[in-house]
């Protein structure tokens, strides 16, 4: 059996780890072997049966260890990963409850409970998505995209790389979200949002000191 191991082991890496522990795979596939993280010290006080077990900076992968990111900000969870990926670490999805139909492709991704993903939708490596998203056909979310709880995506939108929405935000049909851009608490997308911009409102709009 393989050795599940968590990438991050803040506060999302905890979610994780309580979505891991009901997934269809534990205890059958793998089992949960604990955390990487930059901060041995992260989980002093809590009570969880993971423990961090290496910094993802140094940790050698052995054959049978099989990865899963759990870190938020884009920017910070490319840099972390990178000494994984460059020893070859194996990395996995992760979808305890999510809904995902046909001809949805997806890679290495984490899926909240409750996560509706629909036809012809693709989602790439490393994304997060969060609790009750629901993300409609044809949609296209890339690397490193970070979707929080109750995210709301109609048919043909796009999400570029590295991009975060925040819980509760709306992109409308065939809407992209640029790379790198973020999109606030709550917000209603119906206009292209470029590369790098942060926008916020209903409906959105970019903040004045980016302009």
């Amino acid at each position: 059996m393989k050795r599940l191991i968590i990438v991050g082991a803040g506060g999302l890496g905890r979610e994780v780890e309580t979505l891991a522990r009901g997934d269809f795979a534990n205890g059958k596939e793998w089992y949960i072997g604990g955390f990487l993280d930059t901060s041995p010290d992260v989980l002093d006080g809590i009570h969880i049966d993971a423990k961090v077990i290496g910094d993802p900076n140094t940790f050698t992968p052995a054959p049978d260890d099989l990865f899963v990111v759990a870190i938020g900000d884009p920017k910070f969870k490319r840099k972390v990963l990178a000494p994984l990926r460059l020893k070859k670490a194996d990395f996995c999805s992760l979808r305890p409850n999510a809904r995902i139909a046909s001809r949805a492709k997806y890679g290495a991704s984490v899926f909240g409970y409750g996560v509706r993903v629909s036809v012809d939708t693709s989602i790439g490596d490393f994304v997060y998505i969060g609790d009750e998203t629901i993300i409609g056909h044809d949609t296209t979310v890339s690397d490193y995209a970070h979707i929080g709880t109750r995210c709301f995506i109609a048919g043909r939108a796009q999400i570029g790389n590295g991009a975060v929405l925040h819980p509760m935000s709306s992109i409308a049909i065939g809407v992209r979200v640029g790379d790198g851009a973020t999109v606030g608490l709550g917000s209603v997308v119906v206009n292209e949002v470029p590369a790098g911009a942060t926008v916020v409102g209903n409906p959105a709009r970019r903040l004045a000191r980016e302009q």
